[in-house]
């Protein structure tokens, strides 16, 4: 009875203690410095990820086109690593938690 009891307790601790830690949403966005819609689109998404710092972490990427980008200069192939993972053909792309599935400007409020 004494295990048991030990057993049930252990096991409510540890749902309890998974019930109290705040999930964290992984953010990749792509973006480039000669590229319009990013410049159109970032201050609004920054925005967003500025209000929630709590709730998500956020990355960025410097992608090689549309047009010249000095900073993808410093760093092309971890870059170039991250946008073959996600087949990146266009920027601002911005999957959340590694899902493709989250795109277009309808996918969700402020989306690049």
């Amino acid at each position: 009875m004494k295990k048991i009891f030990t057993f049930a307790f252990a096991l409510g601790l540890t749902v309890a203690s998974y019930a109290q830690v705040q999930r964290m949403v992984l953010s990749e966005e792509f973006t480039n410095a000669s590229c319009g819609p990013c410049a159109s689109q970032n201050p609004a998404y920054d925005a967003i990820l500025q209000a929630n710092t709590s709730k998500i972490i956020s990355l960025k990427y410097q992608a090689p086109f549309p047009g010249v980008d000095p900073m993808n200069a410093q760093n092309p192939t971890d870059v170039t690593t991250r946008m073959n993972f996600y087949s990146v053909n266009g920027v601002p792309y911005a999957p959340m938690d590694g899902d493709t599935n989250i795109t277009g400007p309808q996918a969700y409020n402020g989306a690049p």
